[in-house]
């Protein structure tokens, strides 16, 4: 877009938003002063248009873009509404024998109205007296109504010399520093604490002024209640509304919109997916209220749920991100609002090159399986056949990746597949089940050889030769395999940061990025929207370029799919189409290998997709089993999940503003639904609380006092034999408690004593459990222990999470974040599903984060 063209445009943009061009700020700790972008000013442009109904902006977003969104618009409305405000805060706020506190001497007085005789003035009267002191009329808006009687105003107490308050010097008003006249128009979906965050980083000032305020300070904004009420943050105001609105539960946003008379705010929502999870309340909003999505690109799905309810949808390209931007080196990615733009030039310029590379072994081993691709045919015995494909594609995969070596896990996945493609050989068609087992086979001859990483380890030491690869990085398609490239680099001698997809961060750049095999389309399309380098450099051999040009076609046609006409454009924005001609696309078409994209292995990988669900490895003749849950969490993980395993919530922390209310609760499987933060260790077998509070006992002492606590329980298992049994037995003896109760008791291996001390009393009646019943006391003081300890350990798992947090939660999304903590590394996933069904897992499965990096596409 010429400079030229675009002058018609941003001259209308700055006629409505002038606000735009006034700001300059610091957008995040570290960075240095600049202005706001002006693709801002086509968020708000959409927001403002005066009717109801929803869209879409797909682009580069930070996690405080749509926040600064936010901010902007409610600033931007605040300075265009504020003569009104004034008028009706003067007539209709303030009412005789109302309480009220002048600004800024905070003196409290009673308001006693206009003096009669002389509407140039009111009247205040002193707290608990007869006595009055008169003011001149235009110093109402230094009357805030409150609660509070101290301190009390006196007649010769001094109202203090007035200074425009820092909200003033920056939209050029003179508001007495009073939040009471505040009307609220913008509404935010997102997490509270990730709101504070972003205001918590933001200084702003007027162009050209080098005084800059803190946003924290001054910005009355607050949150929306449990039923859509609006709730300033200062307790103490008792008029007035916060100037932004933040809440993260549909509900309360479809409540606070639909009590608003019709298109009177602007809802603005942080992901398409966060308010997708409940239609219901996505459309209530949208019915009465104008409605922009800020969304990623990844958020595939949602997008086509808000495409489905005739949600347009607008994919920015770079050069709409860029708008007005004569160069980007004074941006940063550290920047809340630079960053997009950052990202926005490098998505223009990005070049992907395909290295080519051979090993005539694992080609062998891929023609296998796509000739087994093409035998397969729509039967019953389809899913099997095409679940070990997929499954033998994935170590073909880890192969062509792990070109130093593989780990022992692969092996034994191998192993696995194995005994399974022999159990179902006489079901499986003939011909597919010999293809499927000579790829076994090869693949078996190729891991014990050693060496399947010749042709690519050979191209990356070439690469390494001529390149300063500690500016680059490598990305490997799981945490596994990326320890394992980790590993070879090392042995080497070769410096450079390798990191699985999920979790790959946006905060820095690359001079280039190795990806050492092809990641599968969903992985690398999150590589290229982290926009982190302009250079990235495939080594894949034959069959892997065929995936890799099938992505590159797709990924043309789906671009060309998102492109929306002028008159979309013109009809989101309210702007005149003939002004918006500077926002026609001019991206240049890519060279790209032409492929067929119905060969019957990208067809299997499509249905498998379609039923993309983690499968438990096979249980074994007379492995120990467990009946599990699957619980998938976005980032390609999922687990397992037991009845009564618990796992740490972390929504309190994540969406809570106050520190100091924060808790963490360890919940079940079915208290766990799409959306909730939950923490994984890395490794071992006990989890957190149990490992701090073995800390603060100490090890030995724990496990003492837990045994003790514990002994109740075996009372109860050798008296029934299932929780039906047992729960008919125990109430025979005046016991009565429900199946749930009991299962519990006998399946959850956290449950360390009943609610009720005096059921250990009756268990041991109920038992003849003589021994319990002389040592009760002393259980039930070893269970107080044990209660005690774990809470003490909850706490400081919470301050571990905040100051680990801290900082953080702008890049915190529904991607596995890993943390270091004092007691090991943790995993924050979110849950993305949940199968109601149970099934049997083997022991060494379930209750641990597993990468679903057996999904070979």
């Amino acid at each position: 877009m010429g400079g030229i063209e675009q002058e018609d445009l941003i001259g209308e943009l700055r006629r409505r938003f002038p606000l735009i061009e006034r700001l300059v700020g610091r957008f995040g700790s570290k960075t240095y002063q600049e202005r706001v972008p002006w693709f801002f000013a086509l968020i708000l442009a959409a927001a403002t248009k005066r009717d109801p109904g929803a869209c879409c902006f797909v682009l580069e977003k930070t996690r405080g873009t749509t926040a600064v969104a936010a901010v902007l618009l409610a600033l931007a409305k605040f300075q265009d509404e504020f003569p009104e405000l004034v008028r009706r805060y003067a007539h209709t706020t303030l009412h005789r024998g109302q309480r009220v506190r002048v600004k800024p001497s905070d003196y409290v007085y009673e308001y006693s109205g206009v003096r009669e005789g002389n509407p140039d003035l009111f009247r205040l009267k002193v707290l608990g007296t007869k006595d009055y002191r008169s003011f001149r009329k235009e110093d109402v808006l230094r009357l805030e109504p409150t609660d509070r009687l101290r301190p009390k105003g006196q007649l010769r107490s001094p109202l203090g010399d007035f200074e425009r308050s820092a909200i003033d010097k920056l939209l050029d008003l003179t508001t007495c520093g009073n939040n009471s006249l505040i009307r609220n128009t913008v509404l935010l979906f997102m997490a509270q604490a990730r709101f504070a965050e972003v205001v918590d980083a933001i200084d702003l000032a007027p162009e050209h002024n080098t005084g800059f305020d803190h946003l924290a300070g001054f910005l009355p904004w607050g949150s929306i209640g449990p039923h859509g009420e609006l709730r300033p943050n200062d307790a103490y105001q008792v008029a007035g509304e916060p100037i932004v609105a933040v809440t993260r539960v549909p509900e309360d946003l479809a409540l606070a919109s639909s009590s608003a008379p019709v298109a009177t705010k602007a809802v603005l929502v942080d992901g398409a997916r966060s308010l997708t999870r409940d239609l219901q309340a996505f459309d209530d909003v949208a019915d009465r209220q104008r409605v922009v999505i800020l969304a990623s690109s990844e958020e595939t799905e949602a997008l086509e749920l808000l495409r489905d309810r005739d949600c347009p949808i607008w994919y920015m390209s770079p050069s709409e991100i860029l708008i007005g931007e004569a160069s980007v080196s004074h941006r940063t990615r550290a920047s809340l609002v630079g960053a997009s733009i950052r990202a926005a030039k490098t998505r223009q310029r990005v070049k992907v090159t395909v290295v080519d590379c051979q090993n005539n072994a694992l080609q062998v081993v891929a023609a296998s399986l796509e000739r087994a691709a093409e035998q397969i045919r729509d039967s019953e015995e389809a899913h099997e056949s095409e679940g070990v494909l997929v499954r033998l594609f994935g170590l073909l995969f880890d192969c062509s990746e792990c070109c130093f070596g593989i780990s022992k896990a692969t092996e034994d996945n191998l192993r696995v597949i194995q005994d399974r493609l022999t159990q179902l050989a006489i079901w499986l068609d003939p011909e597919v089940a010999r293809e499927l087992q000579d790829a076994s086979s090869q693949l078996e001859k190729i891991i014990a050889s050693g060496t399947f990483g010749q042709g690519k380890a050979e191209a990356l030491l070439k690469f390494a030769a001529n390149e300063d690869l500690a500016q680059w990085a490598m990305i490997a398609r799981s945490p596994r395999t990326a320890a394992s490239l980790r590993e070879g680099l090392h042995d080497w001698g070769v410096t450079m940061p390798v990191f699985p997809v999920s979790a790959i961060a946006s905060d820095r750049d690359y001079a280039g990025i190795i990806v050492p095999a092809w990641l599968n389309s969903q992985r690398f399309a999150r590589l290229k929207s982290q926009a982190v380098t302009d250079d990235i450099r495939i080594l894949a051999y034959p069959f892997e370029t065929k995936w890799i040009s099938r992505y590159q076609v797709r990924e043309r046609t789906q671009e060309r799919s998102n492109r929306i006409e002028a008159e979309t454009r013109s009809s989101i924005l309210g702007i005149e189409p003939h002004l918006l001609d500077p926002l026609k696309a001019h991206e240049p078409e890519p060279s790209i290998h032409e492929i067929d994209l119905d060969l019957p292995i990208f067809k299997v990988e499509e249905r498998m997709a379609r039923r993309r669900v983690a499968r438990p490895v096979a249980v074994t003749d007379g492995e120990d089993s467990r009946e599990a849950q699957l619980v998938q969490f976005f980032g390609d993980c999922h687990a397992w999940l037991t009845e009564w395993a618990e796992l740490p919530k972390l929504n309190q922390l994540i969406d809570g503003v106050n520190e100091n209310e924060t808790r963490i609760t360890s919940v079940t499987v079915s208290k766990l639904v799409p959306g909730d933060f939950v923490l994984f260790r890395t490794s071992g077998d006990k989890e957190f609380i149990r490992l701090i509070a073995e800390e603060i006992l100490g090890a030995a002492e724990y496990e003492r006092i837990r045994t003790i606590a514990e002994r109740w329980k075996t009372s109860l298992r050798c008296f029934g034999t299932s929780p039906a049994d047992l729960q008919r037995r125990l109430a025979a003896h005046g016991l009565h408690r429900t199946l749930a109760t009991i299962g519990g008791w006998l399946g959850s291996p956290d449950r360390i004593g009943p609610s009720a001390f005096r059921d250990i009393e009756l268990i041991a009646k109920a038992t003849g459990d003589t021994e319990l019943l002389s040592m009760r006391k002393g259980v039930e003081k070893a269970i107080s222990r044990i209660r005690g300890a774990h809470i003490s350990a909850g706490n400081r798992l919470t301050q571990l999470l905040l100051s680990n947090l801290s900082g953080r939660l702008n890049r915190l999304d529904e991607q596995p974040m890993l943390l270091a903590l004092d007691y090991g590394e943790a995993w924050v996933v979110q849950v993305e599903l949940i199968e109601e069904r149970r099934q049997a897992c083997p022991l060494n499965s379930v209750n641990r984060l597993l990468w679903t990096d057996d999904m070979a596409f």
